[in-house]
C-alpha cells in the first residue's frame, strides 16, 4: 500500500479549487458575512473569464458561484472514468500507472482498481461487503477486522474535507476548456503558497475530474482520464476472484 500515498496529491488539488467554490457560497448564504476565521472567495470579471482567491477574512468579499457551478452536483454522480497516472514525488515513490474509479451514487456502491510496476490491487464497497481483491483472490472485510483496512474513497473524501478547513490561502481561475477522453472539461489553474502547490485540474460537468497536472514541494503529478462514461453494471461491483472472509 506504499505507492498509494500519491492520493494526497490529487486530493490537495481538488481541495483548493472546491474551497474557493464553497467559501463562496458559504459568503452568499450569509448575507456577505463571515467572522474573523472563516476562509471567503472573492470573483472578478476579466476578460477571459473570473478568478477566485480565498483569503482569510473578517467579513465576506463577494461570491465565487461561478466556479462553483464546476463541482456542482458531484456527490450525486455515477460514473466510470480511467486515468493514466504518473508521479516522480521521489525516487522511493515514483510511479506511472492506471487508475479505474467506478462510482453508483444511486446504490452506494464504489470500485476502485489501480495498476502500476505490474501490481492490481481492487477495492469494492456496497453495503453489503467491502472487498479487497489482489493477486487472484478477494477479501470480504466486511466485519470487525475489516473495518480496520483502509477505504481510499473514504481517504480521498475525508482528506478533501480536511483540506477545506485548514486551508487560508488559495487563488483559482479560469482557462479555456479542453476536451478530455471525449468529454467537454472546464478548466482551472490553481496556486496555494501555504501548500506549495500550484498547477492545472479539468473536470467534467457535475465536477467529476479529469485531469489535475501539479507541481508540489514533494514532487510533480499528473493524472489524465483516457476514458469516461457515467454508465455503470451490477458486474462491475462483482468480485473478479473468489472470496474468503476476514470479518469477526
Amino acid at each position: 500500500m506504499r505507492n498509494l500515498r500519491w492520493l494526497t496529491v490529487p486530493v490537495i488539488a481538488v481541495a483548493l479549487l472546491s474551497t474557493a467554490c464553497k467559501s463562496g457560497d458559504d459568503s452568499e448564504d450569509s448575507g456577505d458575512t463571515a467572522d474573523a476565521t472563516t476562509t471567503t472567495a472573492t470573483a472578478t470579471a476579466t476578460e477571459g473569464g473570473s478568478e477566485a482567491t480565498a483569503t482569510e477574512s473578517s467579513s465576506g468579499g463577494g461570491d465565487a458561484a461561478d466556479l462553483a457551478d464546476i463541482f456542482a452536483g458531484f456527490q450525486n454522480a455515477t460514473f466510470n472514468v480511467t486515468y493514466q497516472l504518473e508521479s516522480d514525488a521521489s525516487a522511493e515513490d515514483a510511479m506511472s500507472g492506471t487508475w479505474n474509479w467506478i462510482r453508483d451514487n444511486d446504490n452506494e456502491r464504489t470500485r476502485f482498481e489501480v495498476e502500476f510496476d505490474g501490481d492490481k490491487v481492487i477495492m469494492i464497497t456496497t453495503p453489503e461487503q467491502s472487498l479487497l481483491c489482489s493477486d487472484g483472490a478477494c477479501f470480504d472485510a466486511s466485519g470487525v477486522m475489516g473495518a480496520a483496512m483502509p477505504n481510499i474513497g473514504d481517504m480521498f473524501t475525508q482528506s478533501i474535507d480536511e483540506v477545506q478547513a485548514q486551508t487560508t490561502s488559495a487563488t483559482v481561475h479560469r482557462i479555456d476548456g479542453r476536451t478530455i477522453a471525449g468529454v467537454d472539461a472546464e478548466c482551472v489553474e490553481f496556486e496555494d503558497t501555504a501548500e506549495g502547490a500550484s498547477g492545472t485540474a479539468c473536470y467534467a460537468e457535475g465536477g467529476i475530474p479529469l485531469l489535475i497536472d501539479s507541481e508540489t514541494s514533494d514532487g510533480n503529478f499528473h493524472l489524465e482520464a483516457t476514458s469516461f462514461s457515467k454508465d455503470v453494471s451490477d458486474s462491475d461491483f462483482e468480485a473478479p476472484f473468489p472470496v474468503t472472509s476476514i470479518g469477526g
